[in-house]
């Protein structure tokens, strides 16, 4: 009896044995599989999927603000009648009063008057007077009129003046320029703004 005790617990003990390194065995194959599987991911190509990109949207550049004058003609002989225009370019602020300064040759034209431009019809005056030889000071206010928007484009001032005098050569230029901006559009530029008339025989 005491030996078939014995026998069986030392059958009991190696089943144990057995089971307990079976599933040592298990447990090292589940390791090696998994190493094996993280393996396989690694060699695996990996592909990312590229972001579709949104098309590029052009934006149109914002016109730039400043002030500028151009002749109207902008070349003539003695006695050619001339206008010369004064214009905002997408004010940066509205605008109620302004003054400037336009500055000519004497020599070769004489001062006739100042005329509203498109975007001041409405203003109470918009005048100028002749200070000194070749230099006229220009401004206006709106008074009860309409101001000037911001971001609007158009002449405040026009210029007439008139060529006089031969005392020039055919395709001779001479500046015409506006400078020292006040009030309203004191911070414009370019300063000095200029445009060329050429003179003809």
């Amino acid at each position: 009896m005491g030996r078939f005790l014995t026998a069986t617990a030392t059958s009991t003990r190696e089943y144990s044995r057995l089971i307990e390194l079976e599933m040592n065995v298990e447990k090292n194959s589940l390791f090696v599989a998994g190493i094996f599987f993280l393996l396989f991911l690694i060699a695996l190509p990996f592909h990312c999927k590229k972001s579709s990109t949104a098309p590029e949207v052009e934006v149109p550049e914002q016109e730039q603000t400043s002030i500028t004058i151009a002749c109207s003609p902008s070349s003539g002989g003695t006695d050619t009648n001339i206008t010369v225009s004064i214009t905002i370019n997408n004010a940066d602020q509205e605008i109620k009063v302004f003054g400037l300064e336009v500055k000519f040759d004497a020599d070769k034209f004489q001062f006739r008057r100042i005329e509203e431009g498109s975007l001041t019809e409405s203003w109470a005056a918009v005048d100028g007077n002749e200070i000194s030889r070749g230099t006229l000071r220009v401004g206006g206010f709106m008074g009860s009129g309409n101001p000037i928007a911001q971001g609007t484009t158009g002449n405040i001032a026009e210029v007439k003046l008139k060529v006089h005098g031969s005392n020039f050569n055919d395709g001779q230029q001479s500046q015409i320029c506006i400078e020292n901006y006040t009030d309203d559009i004191a911070d414009l530029t370019p300063h000095p703004s200029c445009t060329n008339f050429t003179l003809r025989k």
